[in-house]
């Protein structure tokens, strides 16, 4: 989606007043995927496995 808006951004053809949308779209897609790669490589320096608790895991066969 980045690569589209950039695109459209840098067409001669885009209207003046389209650019500011579209850069708008542009920041707020920027941020949205910052901040998913800070919690994936957040994920991976703890080795990417979440705890789960004990008790949450009891084994149910009725759960099958």
């Amino acid at each position: 989606m980045r690569r589209v808006l950039a695109a459209h951004i840098d067409n001669e053809q885009t209207l003046a007043r389209d650019l500011a949308a579209l850069m708008r779209q542009l920041r707020e897609i920027s941020k949205e995927i910052e901040s998913i790669e800070l919690v994936e490589a957040e994920d991976s320096n703890q080795g990417g496995v979440k705890q789960i608790e004990p008790s949450s895991t009891a084994w149910r066969p009725e759960a099958i």
